[in-house]
């Protein structure tokens, strides 16, 4: 499938295009450093541990490797990855389970054979493809996504050849994004600590040197520099850059490493191991939740357009689109909830609280853990599928509201027939 044209004006597909690769060039610099006699050497002559510089060669090795498997793992996702089936099981076009439909302006009764309430998506390669409850179009890759999460960044080929490749990080493949998360800050600690003291001497040397280095001071008199590459900040990280470049070489091998080619390689670790950090509180909260991130994006749509239809009716302008916008983002969800009666399959009932939300420990296992444990966590087993393309099209939903559906429904179909 082409790339669509609009993709190709927007300057997040660029982002895509450079950061994974750039990623898999750091890893391999990072291994190259970590594992190799040169650090080694540092620890062991420098520090005088012989034998803490082999444990983390060792060590090192194994990070790095996991990491990078994993990274390569979600890298070459195919296209097709938690793509919805085309029809859906029979459970759900027989209409006999219950399970979410697009939300009606109230409350009703079914009629046999009623096939309105199967969702179906005409959108991009999807060609009306059925599209089951918490599965979301993705309009970046054109096609629909079971459980949808995000679309990521981190993860889009280089290469045209590999343009078919998966953007999305959806519920199948969250056992491997979340562990590529948890594991990647504790990892860059153990690899950068023997880094620090160095980093830090070099650093100050570097600093001192500004005062006096040419090609900083021809920089910081540039009236730009305030603002090229990033701002004030960037402008002192520039000239301190360009002063530890400048520095004289070590002359002891076993003191190398306050190097400034050591110290980026430091500080782009530690920046990934707050990022990730950071993205690891969020994911495992919303996963403990029942949340993924299709819903957050949901909520924000919601509260713009309800911000919207406000601000058209204090200046008096037509709210139509922003309306439109609230009633389809709308956090109110809908099921069929199917009936034993001879004219009504079934009747479609708001659901009063979350229905997804089974409990903090079910849902962690639903998404991630697998009935493992905290075993989910390791290389082999991370690496598999989460949830099957059965669990996603069908959803779980909760004991209490599928008890509380079932009663509404019940209690609907007995008003009908006393009228």
């Amino acid at each position: 499938m082409p790339i669509p044209t609009r993709r190709l004006s927007r300057p997040g597909f660029y982002i895509e295009l450079v950061l994974p690769p750039a990623l898999l060039a750091y890893f391999a610099w990072a291994w190259r450093v970590c594992t190799g006699p040169f650090l080694a050497t540092y620890i062991s002559d420098g520090l005088g541990y012989p034998r803490i510089a082999v444990v983390y060669r060792i060590v090192a090795a194994v990070l790095i490797a996991t990491i990078s498997t994993i990274f390569l793992r979600l890298y070459f996702l195919p296209s097709r990855f938690a793509t919805p089936p085309p029809s859906p099981p029979p459970e759900i076009s027989n209409l006999t389970t219950i399970f979410e439909v697009p939300p009606p302006a109230s409350a009703y009764l079914v009629p046999h054979d009623d096939e309105r309430l199967i969702n179906h998506c005409h959108s991009g390669s999807c060609n009306g493809r059925w599209k089951p409850p918490r599965a979301r179009h993705c309009s970046e890759c054109g096609r629909c996504r079971l459980g949808f999460d995000h679309h990521c960044l981190f993860v889009r080929p280089l290469s045209p050849v590999l343009t078919q490749v998966a953007n999305c990080i959806s519920a199948p493949a969250l056992p491997a994004f979340t562990a590529l998360l948890l594991i990647t800050p504790p990892a860059v600690l153990f690899l950068a600590g023997p880094l620090l003291r160095p980093v830090i001497y070099g650093a100050r040397l570097a600093w001192r040197a500004t005062a006096t280095n040419p090609r900083v001071q021809a920089y910081w008199g540039w009236g730009w520099s305030w603002v090229v590459p990033a701002g004030p900040v960037a402008r002192y990280a520039v000239g301190l850059l360009l002063a530890w470049a400048d520095l004289p070489p070590p002359s002891d091998r076993s003191d190398a490493m306050w190097r400034v080619d050591i110290g980026i390689l430091w500080a782009v670790g530690n920046l990934l191991a707050l990022i990730t950090a950071a993205l690891a509180i969020w994911q495992v909260k919303q996963m403990f939740t029942g949340t993924l991130g299709n819903d957050m994006m949901r909520a924000r749509a919601y509260a713009k357009a309800a911000d919207d239809v406000r601000a058209a009716r204090a200046r008096g302008a037509e709210d139509g689109d922003a309306l439109a916008a609230m009633r389809r983002f709308a956090p109110d969800k809908w099921f069929f909830v199917p009936l034993q009666h001879e004219t009504y399959a079934g009747a479609v009932i708001p659901a009063l609280g979350e229905p997804y939300d089974l409990g903090s420990r079910a849902n962690f296992d639903l998404l991630v853990g697998r009935g493992r444990g905290w075993r989910w966590i390791l290389p082999w087993n991370c690496l598999r599928s989460g949830m099957s393309t059965t669990e996603a099209s069908v959803w779980p939903i909760s004991d209490s509201v599928k008890a509380r559906l079932k009663s509404d429904a019940t209690e609907l179909l007995e008003q009908s027939e006393t009228l």
